[in-house]
């Protein structure tokens, strides 16, 4: 049936029409129905979570494991980690100038040992007054001794730098054959390879 709204005299609107008089089966004409659903705001759906392919540079999924387009495969970069650094001739060659230099620093030190006053003298070597020939010796024995500890310790470094291991062994080795002197030229050499060690210390393990 048709309800007149009061207030509207004889103008005619269109009319909320009911299938019944029950509550119950009270149905909304179309318009309002579009209009209610026109209120309604359906919220978009996310966006998945992209990310750049390292290898190719295409947009893949954020937690994809193998790139779909090239194929690079994240997990065996997980698994492997990190690649090492490339291996150069530094840390051979300068392990090898530290062992020179310790073998200089040892044969001084084998020399100082067994030299005597007259080959002292022979050498040009002045010997302070009131000193005799035996607290010479002492101290030559004593000098020599020092060498020799010196050089078996840039020995010992020397030959870790060879293997690319205990990289601060090596460096205190290295020092140990300068100041091993090795007839001067094998302090020179032991700094070189010291040298030639540090740039190269990513190398050791």
């Amino acid at each position: 049936m048709d309800i007149p709204v009061p207030g509207m005299g004889n103008h005619e609107i269109s009319p909320i029409r009911f299938l019944s008089t029950s509550a119950s089966d009270w149905r909304p004409e179309r318009g309002m129905v579009q209009t209610m659903e026109s209120q309604v705001q359906i919220p978009a759906p996310p966006q998945p979570l992209i990310r750049n392919c390292v290898s190719c540079g295409r947009s893949i999924s954020w937690d994809a494991n193998v790139c779909s387009y090239c194929g690079h495969d994240y997990r065996v970069q997980i698994m492997m980690g990190p690649p090492p650094p490339p291996r150069t001739l530094k840390p051979v060659i300068g392990g090898v100038l530290i062992i020179i230099a310790a073998l200089l620093a040892l044969g001084m030190g084998a020399m100082a040992m067994t030299m005597d006053t007259q080959q002292v003298q022979d050498a040009g070597v002045d010997i302070p007054e009131g000193m005799t020939a035996q607290d010479l010796q002492d101290v030559l024995n004593f000098c020599g001794a020092i060498l020799l500890v010196f050089a078996v310790i840039a020995i010992i470094g020397g030959a870790f730098a060879l293997g690319r291991k205990h990289f601060w062994l090596v460096v205190i080795g290295g020092v140990f054959g300068i100041f091993g002197i090795g007839m001067v030229i094998g302090a020179i050499l032991s700094l070189i390879g010291l040298v030639l060690v540090a740039v190269s210390k990513d190398e050791f393990s």
